[in-house]
């Protein structure tokens, strides 16, 4: 984190969105989290989460979690992760994306490449599903 970036700062509470270059956040809850650099979540929750720079949620969760920088869950949970690298600490994530993948005592329903294969299943399924159609409307 750059010192000269300004810092948004919640704590305790709910806030429907929280957004700014940096954001730092503390026993709170959100619907979205949007900065352009670093966000920290501390004991607290959100729907989405977004970074620019380094995600980091410390006792907290998401439903999604996605940064352009890494991505650092410590008991914590959250449905999706995807960063550059994501890394779980006694945690648990349904779907990670991410380069590099670091999990320590924790869970993860599907890792980089059977996501990567369910989605070109999916996709191939809803081709021929609808080819399939399409072809009976003719």
């Amino acid at each position: 984190m750059n010192d000269h970036e300004p810092t948004t700062t919640a704590r305790t509470g709910f806030f429907p969105l929280v957004s700014g270059e940096v954001v730092e956040m503390q026993q709170c809850g959100t619907m979205a989290v949007l900065a352009r650099g670093d966000v920290t979540l501390t004991q607290g929750g959100a729907q989405l989460l977004l970074a620019g720079g380094d995600l980091t949620v410390n006792q907290g969760g998401g439903r999604v979690i996605a940064s352009k920088g890494n991505v650092s869950i410590h008991q914590g949970c959250a449905l999706l992760a995807g960063g550059a690298k994501v890394e779980a600490h006694e945690s648990w994530v349904g779907i990670v994306l991410g380069g590099h993948v670091d999990l320590t005592n924790s869970r993860v329903l599907l890792g980089p490449v059977p996501t990567l294969a369910m989605g070109a299943a999916i996709g191939v399924a809803a081709a021929l599903t609808h080819r399939l159609l399409n072809r009976s409307k003719a």
